[in-house]
């Protein structure tokens, strides 16, 4: 009787326990954005002392495998200042971006 009240115990304390690695929604938003960032400095081609990009919001869908992404984006260059939508899948790990717009 002992042994099954401490399993069930040990189960309760178990299963009531906060999982401490997730990352709150106002986290994620921010690296989301430094992942966008980065991306958008480190293509190919791209002189950052010409354009600045500048993530103003972001609006995200989490699926299994990757966050389905919507960046409202202000770019600016000598002449031009501008703000418009970018679309991107990012994996969970941060680690590729897959840009769809």
């Amino acid at each position: 009787m002992k042994k099954i009240t401490a399993i069930l115990l040990l189960a309760a304390v178990f299963f009531s326990c906060k999982n401490q690695a997730a990352m709150t929604p106002a986290e994620v938003q921010e690296k989301l954005k430094q992942t966008m960032t980065a991306f958008l400095y480190n293509r190919v081609n791209n002189d950052s002392s010409i354009v600045h990009y500048h993530i103003l919001s972001v609006a995200y869908f989490a699926n299994h495998t990757e966050y389905l992404c919507e960046f409202k984006v202000r770019m600016q260059e000598r002449n031009l200042d501008t703000v418009g939508v970018m679309s991107a899948n990012i994996t969970k790990d941060f680690a590729k971006v897959y840009r769809k717009q």
